[in-house]
């Protein structure tokens, strides 16, 4: 069961980066060409792994995006702590498990760790003849590793920051309309007593009140150009949210992101969204992790020439805006006794359509960032067993 635990923790390690995966490949390619060239080798990758993909952030010396977990060296590298060499032939497990390895005979990995300390990728180098680096070239493999798990951490302050600043003006916007209210009843009152019928006798009053609604009227328009002005005097696509995505951007990523898994099985993957609120800005925080992990459950449980497709909405009620996630696959669907035990990280391992390995993580994982965000997911399978539907509603 601990073993159990751990990965449950790395993933959600993973997770909480809140990266989108094609967007690294130019800050990480340069330092995967680094590592080529300090060791002699043709090949070096630079991967993350989650529950069930490895997503290439770098590479060099090879045309490689992402491929199934199961099917990588790097999947036994991050189970232990030691670097993984392997220096033989071709006729190796390790090699004729991995496609990206067929032809290669020299392997040699190191995890990329975590602030946490969890491996959640790696780095690795592939020669197509035998060999042994020195362990000056193993150090300065262990330098690149290290200095990718800082730009990693870098990315996760940005995106921390960046979060903060999200929240800030929504604090900011909910302060100015509570502020607002107040000021409209000064305003009506002192309007009343701005001309009041005795004015010799409220002279003194009436001098008083006419402060009081001058002033008001200054705070008023002050507070309003505060709510108005990035709204009103910056074209929508140039104002700069850090850490925010919209309905249209996000989709636009999911697509990128899964398509090539939906292609590879011949499975038709739709994404589409509420046009309504294709330019709505809301926090991104962890959405393409969870959206991600549901669509890679969906397209792995779904045989070919099925469907998987994806829905996104966005309810706006004032200041708090509500994402709807609906997911519909024609999969094999889920047995209702079992789904209190798959969200919880009990249920068994089970393979795929295509005889894919399940880790038994990705949906409890899903589950548990879910309830971090206060939100709520409900799974239901059609009768008899033709598919499942997931919705999520998350507060962004």
């Amino acid at each position: 069961m601990s073993s159990l635990l751990n990965e449950n923790d790395r993933i959600k390690s993973l997770s909480s980066y809140n990266l989108d995966y094609s967007e690294l490949r130019e800050n990480f390619s340069n330092l995967s060409k680094l590592a080529a060239l300090s060791t002699g080798v043709p090949v070096c990758i630079v991967s993350l792994i989650d529950a069930d993909t490895q997503w290439v952030i770098g590479v060099y010396g090879i045309d490689l995006d992402q491929h199934p977990r199961d099917r990588t060296i790097c999947q036994y590298t991050i189970a232990q702590e030691k670097p993984l060499e392997i220096n033989t032939t071709s006729s190796n497990k390790y090699f004729s498990e991995d496609f990206t390895c067929s032809g290669y005979q020299y392997y040699y990995g190191i995890s990329i760790k975590s602030e946490e300390g969890f491996n959640i990728g790696t780095l690795c180098v592939l020669d197509v003849k035998t060999k042994k680096i020195k362990a000056k070239e193993k150090e300065i493999l262990n330098i690149i590793a290290s200095e990718i798990s800082r730009e990693l951490a870098n990315y996760r302050a940005i995106e921390t920051l960046g979060n903060a600043v999200i929240k800030a003006e929504t604090i900011k916007k909910k302060v100015v309309h509570d502020v607002r209210s107040p000021l409209l009843g000064i305003v009506g009152v002192a309007k009343i007593f701005k001309h009041p019928t005795n004015q010799k006798t409220l002279k003194e009053t009436s001098k008083a009140m006419d402060m009081i609604y001058r002033s008001s009227i200054g705070l008023l328009d002050l507070t309003n150009d505060i709510l108005e002005t990035e709204v009103a005097s910056v074209p929508h696509k140039l104002i700069i949210r850090p850490g925010a995505i919209t309905l249209k951007d996000l989709a636009e990523s999911l697509k990128k992101l899964y398509l090539p898994q939906a292609v590879s099985k011949d499975i038709e993957l739709e994404i589409s969204f509420n046009e309504r609120y294709s330019l709505e800005y809301f926090t991104k925080s962890k959405l393409l992790q969870i959206i991600g992990n549901l669509i890679s459950n969906a397209l792995k449980f779904t045989p070919e020439n099925g469907e998987v497709s994806v829905y996104l909405d966005l309810k706006v009620v004032k200041d708090e805006k509500e994402l709807i996630i609906k997911i519909v696959d024609t999969g094999v669907g889920i047995p209702p006794q079992l789904i209190g035990d798959i969200l919880n990280g009990l249920a068994e391992t089970s393979e795929g359509t295509s005889g894919e390995k399940g880790y038994g993580f990705g949906l409890s994982s899903v589950n548990e960032l879910i309830n971090e965000m206060n939100g709520k997911m409900e799974i239901k399978t059609r009768h008899p067993l033709k598919g499942t539907e997931f919705l999520v509603c998350l507060i962004v």
